[in-house]
This record gives structure tokens, C-alpha cells and sequence, in this order.
């Protein structure tokens, strides 16, 4: 009989169309141990192509990749820049429980990257991680990402931002969902009109984190401060995600049951 093989771990894709209209979609590509905890033995953020409209697909590049252990790559994210390059966003942990957030460019449609540039958790142990990014008015240099950022298994959403398209960083974190009495994670974030929306799970109600409700929250101010919390499906509500579709309205996204549900909401 042959000896059990590693398996891969295929998960947090990200779709994003280019100016050329090609689609790219990145994603975390793990190779899994045999051990009870299937460590990855190797970890890669692979990047692949469509010039359909997504009806086929094709094998670009790794964007990264680099051997098992303690530390490796997780949750893509990408966004266009204003001067047309092509700007992915990721986490990429650090041992002993920190991780920090990735930007790289590319100006090549994909095919290469800049070398790793880190924006947040350099100066701090926290866990920093799933990664979102949304401009605070259309073409505008300034930005906000948003992140978890978790210490000592207690995890809190906070943002920060670029004033001149993810070039520098300003070292001021805004929290958007903080309390020691329980968790907030796997956060999104778009423009809806002139609003910032965020979205984010939290086990306030109940749970054995990371299993949540889904929660939003907005700003007026380009994420410097957040309103009171609205909750847009009880517990369970997983992995949250937003959809703008127009300058009012917007889809909140979550799992529950195993199945994938689309809420159409509108500011007020």
C-alpha cells in the first residue's frame, strides 16, 4: 500500500478584474502534512487567469511560495491602483502568534511581482489578518484597510489608512469592533457612495468563536470612527463579505447551514 500523500488546501480565492479585462484569482494553495494538525509542508498564494469572463481559466503564477512551518501566507485581496498597477494584499504570519499585512504591486497584468513590502504588525506581536481595502470617494489616493488583529486568542477589527494609494501607511489604528467580553473577525469593507460599510462576525451573542453573527457597521468620516453595530443575521453567520451595487445599496453576504446567502441592504 502506498504511503498516505500530502493533500492540498485550496481556499481563500479572490477575484478581481484588471484594466485589460482579464480577471485574475488568487488564492491560498497549501501543501498538508500527515500529522494530526495537517501543518502545511508548503505554502503558495497561486495566481490564475481568465480572458472570458471567468468561463475558463488558466495558471499565471505563485505569487509566493516558500516551505512549511511556523510562518506562511494566507487570505489574498487585490485592488487596482490609481496609476493602473495591479495591488495584492496579504497575511503572512510571523511565529509565535504574530502576522503581519503584505502589499506587493504588479505591472504586468500578474506575471511578477514587487518584492514584499509590510504595513501593518511590523512594530507589534498581534495577529493581523484578512485583509480588505476600500477607497474613501471614487479615484481617490486615499484609502482604509480594514483587518482582524488578534492577541492572546482575543481577536478586534481595526482599520488604517494611505493617503497616497498604498504607497506609506499612517501608523494610527481606528477600531472598528473591540470588547473583552468577546471576539470580531474575518471583517470586509466597501464605499457605498460617500460611506465607508464594514462588516464583520462577532460572537457577542454567543458561540464558540469563530462560529458568529454577521455585524456591519458604517463611517462618514473615511474610517475614523464607526457607528453603533447592526446585525445583519444572528448567530451563525460566517465569513461575511459586501457587494456595493449602487451609491445606496449594497449586499451583505454570509454562510449559515452550509449554505451562501445574499441580504440586499440600503443606507439610511
Amino acid at each position: 500500500m502506498a504511503p498516505p500523500q500530502a493533500t492540498r488546501d485550496l481556499d481563500n480565492p479572490y477575484v478581481h478584474q484588471m484594466p485589460n479585462n482579464h480577471i485574475l484569482c488568487a488564492f491560498r494553495n497549501h501543501d498538508l502534512g500527515n500529522g494530526p494538525k495537517e501543518d502545511p509542508t508548503w505554502y503558495r498564494i497561486t495566481i490564475t487567469t481568465s480572458s472570458d469572463l471567468g468561463a475558463t481559466w488558466n495558471f499565471l503564477t505563485q505569487a509566493i511560495e516558500m516551505p512549511g512551518g511556523a510562518d506562511g501566507p494566507w487570505e489574498p485581496f487585490m485592488q487596482t491602483g490609481i496609476d493602473g498597477n495591479t495591488q495584492l494584499y496579504y497575511s503572512k504570519e510571523t511565529g509565535a502568534g504574530g502576522q503581519d499585512s503584505i502589499i506587493r504591486e504588479t505591472t504586468d497584468n500578474g506575471a511578477i511581482w514587487t518584492p514584499e513590502r509590510v504595513f501593518t504588525g511590523l512594530d507589534t506581536n498581534a495577529r493581523d489578518g484578512m485583509l480588505g481595502v476600500a477607497r474613501v470617494a471614487k479615484d481617490s489616493p486615499t484609502k482604509v484597510a480594514i483587518f482582524e488583529s488578534g492577541t492572546d486568542g482575543h481577536f478586534i477589527v481595526q482599520t488604517v489608512r494611505s493617503t497616497d494609494d498604498g504607497k506609506t501607511w499612517e501608523p494610527t489604528r481606528y477600531t472598528v469592533s473591540s470588547n473583552p467580553g468577546w471576539n470580531a473577525g474575518a471583517p470586509q469593507i466597501i464605499r457605498v457612495g460617500s460611506t465607508l460599510v464594514g462588516s464583520f462576525g462577532t460572537n457577542e451573542k454567543g458561540g464558540e468563536w469563530p462560529e458568529s453573527a454577521m455585524a456591519l457597521k458604517i463611517s462618514k468620516d473615511g474610517g475614523e470612527t464607526w457607528t453603533d453595530e447592526t446585525v445583519v443575521h444572528e448567530l451563525p453567520a460566517m465569513w461575511a463579505g459586501l457587494i456595493g451595487l449602487d451609491d445606496t445599496t449594497f449586499l451583505a453576504l454570509y454562510e449559515t447551514g452550509g449554505t451562501s446567502y445574499a441580504q440586499k441592504m440600503r443606507l439610511g
